[in-house]
Parts: C-alpha cells; structure tokens; sequence
C-alpha cells in the first residue's frame, strides 16, 4: 500500500505541475503544430521507387570459365553468388556508368530556390545545356537563366569560393574565391567564359510559355551523384531460395528517378554480357594459339612421312611388325598425352608460385586438364579474385572484408599448390611407367628392319598430330557457337515504378503527431528541470518534507495592488486563507498547555478558553527580507479583528518597519519613541480603518538607538502587560530569524510563532537555520506557513476570487 501512495503521490505531483503551468504548454503546442505545418506545406515531396530483375544460373551461354568447360566435356560448376551480384550492382563503378550513360551533367530546377523544383525530361524545361568536356565548369553553383520573347537569354552567377570542375580529368582543378557572371546570349550561341562554358539548345517539345521568374540549372560529377545514389538506393533478395533482386531507391522527381532505375538494370545487364563476351574471347584466343601449334606438328609430320617414304623402298611390316607398333603407338599417345598434361601442371604450378593473380584467361590453359578437384579449387580462387576486385575500390585495401578475402586467397593457392604438386608426382611415376614399357618395346622391335621402324614412327607422329588437331577444331567450333549465341544471365523481371500515389516524407500524421509529443515534452522537461535547479520551496509537500516544524496553513497569492486584502474584497481567495489560518491557530490550543504568557487574556477567565490557554500573543518571523513576513502579520490580524476580536499589530521591526505601506498612520509616533521615553502608550496606539484592529508602528527614536537594547527593556515588559490587559489579540511582526537577535528578545512576550515562508522565493538551505533552532529545543510552540501560493498549486481551488467558494 505504501507503495501504491508513492506512486499517487507522483502522479498528482506530476499533474499539479502541468496544470500549474498550463500556458507553457498550450503556446509549446501552437508553435509546435504551426511548425509541423509548415514542414508538411514546405518540405520537398519524396516517394519511393521499385524494381526487380533475376540473376540466371548460367542458362543463356559462357559467363566464367565452367562455362567454357562445359563446351570441353567437363562438369558444370555453379559459383553464382547473390551477394557477390548485389555488391556489383551497388558498386560506384555501375552506379557512375548509368549517370554516364544518362548524361546527368546538369540538373535543371523552375523558380530560384536552389536546389528545389527539379525538372527532368523532354518537354519539362524551357531549354537543355550541351557542354564541352574538355571545358572547366562550376560545381554545384546555381546558374540562373532569365528567358525573353526575343529568344535571348540572360545567363547570371554570383556566388564564393566555387570549384572548377574538370570532366576530362574528373577532378576539382581549382577553387575561385569569386565567380559574378551576368551577360545575354542567344540560343545555340556557345557562352565562353573562363570558369563556364556551354550551349543554350532550346527544348521544342516545351510548351508551357515563357516562364515569368528566372529558372537556373547546376552542374554535378557523376563522382558526387554516384556516391549519393548509392547512400539512397537499397537491393534486397526477394527470398532465401530465389534469385531475384529487388531495388528500391527514395527520390523527389518520379521521372528522374525512374528513368536511372531502369538504366542502371541496363547498365547492369550489358556490363554482364561484354565481361562474358570477353572471357569467350579470350578463350577462343587460347584455343586458336594451340590449334596453330597443333597444325605446324601435323604439317612437320605430314612431310616427314612422305618424304621418307619417297626416298625409301620399304616393303609392308608382318603381323609381328604391325602389333608391335600399334602397342607403340598407343603407348606413345599415352605418353604424348602426360607430358601435355605434366606441362599444363608445370606452367600452373609456376604461375601458383608467382605473385600474379589467377584471372580467367591464365586459369585457360588448364581447360585440358582431367582433374576435377584442381578445376574446383581453380574455380574458387578466380571467383574470390573477381569479389576482390569488385569491393576493393569502394572500401579500401585495408578494409577488414578485403582482408579476409586475402586470407581465402592465400589459403586456397596453398591448397592448390599441394593439390598440384600431388598431381605432378603422379603424373610422373605414370610417364615414367611408360617409358619403361616403351623402352622394353623398343628393344624387341629394334629386330625390325631401321627404314621399317622409321616409317611406322612417322606413321604414329602423324596420326597422333592429326587426332589433336581435331579435337581442337571441334573445342574451337563449339565455343564459337557458344560465344555468338551468348546473352546476359541478367533479366529485368520488373521495370522501375512508384510505390503507391502518396509521398513517404513527409509524412503528415507523424509530423502532427512529433509535434504533438514534442509540444509537451519541451516544456515539460523545461518546467523539470527549471524545478530541478531551482531549490526554492514551492509547495505545501517541498515545506512539509524540507522541515519537522507543523505546518499550519497557506496563504494565497493575491493582487499587487490590494496589500490590505480585508479592505473591499473580503470574500478573495487571499483572505479566506487568513481566515483558515486563524481558525486554525484556534484549534491549535489543546497543544499548548505550558507555553510561556505574560498577563491575563481579556477574553478568558486566568488566560484560558474552555479550559485550555489561549494563544493571545502571536509572533510571525522569516528568513530573509521579502517573505512576506509583515504582509502576513497586518492580514492575519485584521482576520482577528474582523472576528470581533479588539486586535493590535506591534511592528517589533524596528530596523525595516513597513506597516506605513498599508495603514494611513503617523510613522513618527512609534515603538521606538516609547521605549526611550518620549511617549507613552495610549499616543503610540492608533487605529485603523479596519474596526477592533489598532497598530503600534516602528516609529522614529532620535540617536538611532540600537533595537537590540530598547527591545530589551522593562517598558517593553511594561507595554505588552497593559496590552494583553486591554486586548484580545496581539499580533507581533519581528525581525528575521536568521540575521539579528531581536525575535529572540520579543519571543518571550509571544504564546506561539509563526515562520513565514514564500512559495517559490525562499530557498530550502535557509531553513537549515530553523530546523537546527527547532530540533535543538531553542524554539518551541512554533509553526509554518506557506505563504504566496498560485491557486494551481493548492490542495483545492476557489473558483471565481469575488465571489468567495
């Protein structure tokens, strides 16, 4: 349950708060929603854009060289890797070429807010800008245009520290401190200028008049385009197992940007045809350098034969003969064909141990070798190289996804090496085993007759010549026929389109309803921590826990201008608090059996009421000056005194005396006149428009006496014996507390005290003072008041101040 209280407690503090400062919130949220108004009035529309396309699994021709092996007899390996295609399509190098291929130079915008109002397409703006190169132009500077019936134009720029944009070089070649341009030309008239230069070519298909304002253009790198394309443009697989890709970009002009979506599709799909076209064709240059060499050993052995056989009478080998040299010539083939094989394994092995990187056409030469874990392993390393190459110019050398594709290189070369070495040494045991069979051949057939022999080695040479120059002419025919009928794995599924008719910024709801959040959280934050730095006491709660002392009431703020608020409006929220405050400092006297009195109370038997000693003697003190101390003490006793009760106010503050300031009193005749002896007690008496309430004021004394010595006195003893005498109350306004000794004197003249402390105004650490006094016994029969408190920041309201609950 307790902590169910703390909670409700924090809650209404929370709500008070609010409430207490209502104003703050409403002008927060006027000025919050105006501003989101605005926005959603201003802010440039964006929308969103969306395409699609599939990334084939090699089904239209030879896109890296599994393909080519296929055309070879070999098994088809499927490296295509989605992440790999969607790195390649959001490469600054692809995103670069569709503006290229675009020609977005220039950008051209209506009206003369640069920047705003794109326009894009024919028929959209008055005229498009050709350029030269080769000739410097101004980056990212508007450069205004001002259209005449005459067809002339006057061409106008002012603007600092503008960089001169090179196309031919693609860089910045320097930087003007300065670029004013104003001059008229005519259409199709180049404008030659140091810093600028281009063609005005008027737009035939724009129909919309001369415009009335100037319109400007600016000119952009495609670096700069590129780069912020890319920060806008996001490609997603549609789903795990598919190989579509999504694209989608966000952009302010609907035309524009899909006119770059789909080229970019374009650009992609044609940059896949030519990097597979030129690996066909540099395929087809391996197969045409080993088809030459083929043709020259056949031509060589070709001759060989027949020259042999013109100069030689050889008549046909027996059967013996004829087994022996076909066994020969199978063997020989078999020998042919390892050392082949032994070669492409040696010159692979040399490239693995150079620090050149494997590329598709050096991994061409091992097209003829029958090993399909070298073939793997071969495929690998090209792909990672081609990743390598494709990130390596956007993230950096240093980049830790370069890095770790290094590492995947080293390591599958390692691997390769070994599996080449492996390879190597058992290709040799094979060639040396043949060898040795051919040697054991050869002796038996060094029997035959040498014309014999000779002629069947030209024979087998021959043979062997013409069967690999086959085999290659049928590899080249095959690949030709694969290489004119290739075509990019790249389809376009769906070309580029609007997402819908609405913009996705600004969003209106959300902007109203940011405002709405923001509109009560800024001043909320702002009230917290004004109340957080402030360390005033500010309500009955902050009293109650910042001191021990009872709390006995509060007192309203009232107007400035009506400091005697029992004067006409007596019915004010103000004066009911003083009204409850003296009802209350009357049920206050069942707890004060003891206190200290001097004199006999005129409106009870022995000082007592119903048993109980009254409090006829009533002290207010402070802190500090402006607490509202002697504001307090005149209204709680004219509450005393519009109760019946014959009341006297003594201002017991002889240093800042006030009370001139609410009575229509002589000043001069006062407490300190008496207390010398220059007057007595019935002249420094002296009533007040207020009926039953007199006052005794501060006065003047001659010499400046000290208070502290006066105060202190028998004729003060002898003053507040014939009062208490005379009248029912007695209310005494002493000095503060905390700075001279005088509330300590007039204390033993008072039945109860009361400690004034301001809302808002007096700071908690003066009550340290207080508390100490209090804690340690040197103040009793005391209690606090919480004066000055907004009607908000009461326990309960007043409704309307003239007429009362």
């Amino acid at each position: 349950m307790e902590n169910q209280d703390t909670v409700f407690i924090d809650i209404k503090a929370i709500a008070n708060r609010v409430l207490s400062k209502w104003y703050y919130f409403v002008g927060s949220l006027i000025v919050a929603f105006l501003l989101a108004f605005v926005h959603n009035k201003t802010a440039q529309r964006i929308y969103q854009f969306k395409s699609s396309l599939i990334i084939g699994q090699n089904q239209n021709g030879p896109k890296s060289a599994n393909d080519i092996l296929i055309a070879m007899g070999a098994e088809q390996k499927n490296i295509t890797n989605l992440k790999d295609e969607m790195g390649r399509l959001t490469s600054f190098t692809m995103v670069r070429k569709t503006f290229e291929a675009l020609n977005l130079k220039a950008a051209y915008y209506k009206g003369e807010d640069k920047g705003k109002n794109e326009q894009f397409g024919a028929g959209e703006f008055p005229f498009k800008v050709v350029i030269d190169s080769l000739d410097p132009q101004p980056l990212g500077v508007p450069i205004f245009v001002k259209l005449f019936p005459d067809s002339t134009y006057e061409v106008e720029v002012d603007a600092e520290n503008v960089p001169i944009y090179d196309y031919s070089l693609n860089e910045v070649v320097r930087v003007e401190p300065e670029l004013k341009i104003k001059e008229r030309i005519h259409a199709r008239e180049k404008f030659t200028h140091e810093n600028l230069s281009f063609m005005i070519i008027p737009d035939d298909k724009y129909l919309a008049g001369i415009p009335e304002e100037r319109v400007h253009f600016i000119f952009n790198s495609y670096d700069r385009l590129a780069d912020t394309y890319i920060k806008r443009l996001e490609v997603k697989e549609r789903d795990r197992d598919s190989y579509i890709l999504d694209l989608e970009v966000t952009g302010s002009n609907p035309k524009k940007e899909i006119a770059i979506l789909n080229k970019l599709m374009e650009v992609f799909k044609t940059t896949d045809l030519l990097e597979k076209m030129k690996l066909g064709e540099n395929t087809l240059e391996y197969i045409n350098t080993q088809l030459y060499d083929a043709r020259f050993n056949l031509t060589q052995s070709e001759q060989g034969l027949t020259n042999f056989q013109t100069s030689s009478d050889i008549v046909n080998a027996d059967l013996a003969t004829t087994t022996l040299s076909a066994e020969m010539q199978r063997l020989k083939q078999q020998q042919n064909e390892l050392a082949v094989t032994l070669k492409l394994y040696e010159r692979l092995k040399g490239y693995l141990e150079s620090d050149l990187e494997l590329t598709e056409s050096i991994a061409a030469s091992a097209y003829n070798l029958n090993d399909g874990g070298v073939q793997a392993m071969l495929t690998e390393i090209i792909r990672l190289n081609s990743e390598k190459t494709q990130q390596e110019p956007i993230v950096g050398p240093e980049h830790p996804s370069i890095k770790r594709i290094n590492l995947q290189i080293n390591s599958a070369r390692e691997a390769l090496k070994q599996q080449v070495r492996t390879a190597i040494q058992s290709t040799v045991i094979k060639k040396q085993e043949i060898d040795r069979q051919l040697a054991s051949n050869q002796a038996q057939f060094n029997k035959i007759p040498l014309q014999q022999r000779r002629i069947q080695e030209l024979q087998r040479s021959s043979e062997f010549d013409k069967t690999t120059y086959q085999n290659l002419l049928q590899k080249k025919t095959e690949a030709e026929i694969l290489l004119t009928n290739t075509t990019s794995d790249v389809k376009i599924l769906d070309s580029a389109r609007m997402m819908g008719s609405q913009p996705v910024s600004p969003k209106t709801t959300v902007s109203y309803l940011l405002a709405l959040i923001i509109g009560l959280a800024i001043p909320y934050v702002l009230i917290t921590l004004k109340d957080y730095l402030d360390d005033s006491v500010k309500s009955k709660d902050d009293l109650i826990t910042s001191t021990k002392i009872p709390y006995l009431g509060m007192i309203l703020r009232g107007e400035k201008s009506n400091a005697l608020v029992f004067e006409g409006k007596s019915r004010s929220g103000v004066a009911e608090s003083f009204r409850s405050l003296r009802v209350n400092l009357e049920h206050m006297r069942p707890s004060l059996n003891g206190v200290n009195g001097h004199g006999n109370n005129a409106a009870g038997v022995n000082g007592k009421v119903n048993g109980f000693k009254s409090i006829q003697t009533i002290g207010l003190t402070s802190s500090v000056s402006g607490e509202g101390k002697t504001f307090c003490s005149v209204n709680l006793a004219s509450a005393f005194a519009q109760s019946g009760k014959k009341t006297i106010i003594i201002c017991g503050d002889l240093r800042k005396p006030k009370f001139s300031e609410y009575f229509d009193i002589n000043n001069k005749t006062g407490l300190s006149g008496y207390l010398i002896g220059d007057f007595t007690i019935n002249d420094i008496i002296q009533p007040t428009k207020i009926e039953n309430l007199y006052v005794i004021d501060a006065g003047y004394a001659p010499n400046n006496p000290n208070p502290t010595i006066i105060l202190d006195s028998a004729r003060m003893e002898q003053l507040m014996d014939k009062l208490k005498q005379e009248f029912d109350q007695i209310i005494i306004d002493t000095p503060p507390i905390g700075f001279v000794a005088e509330y300590f004197i007039l204390k033993k003249y008072v039945d109860s005290s009361i400690y004034v402390v301001r809302s808002n105004y007096t700071n908690k650490k003066l009550l340290g003072e207080i508390n100490d006094l209090y804690n340690n016994k040197k103040v009793d029969n005391i209690s606090v008041v919480l004066n000055d408190v907004k009607l908000s920041q009461a326990l309960y309201g007043y409704g309307d101040k003239r007429n009362g609950y």
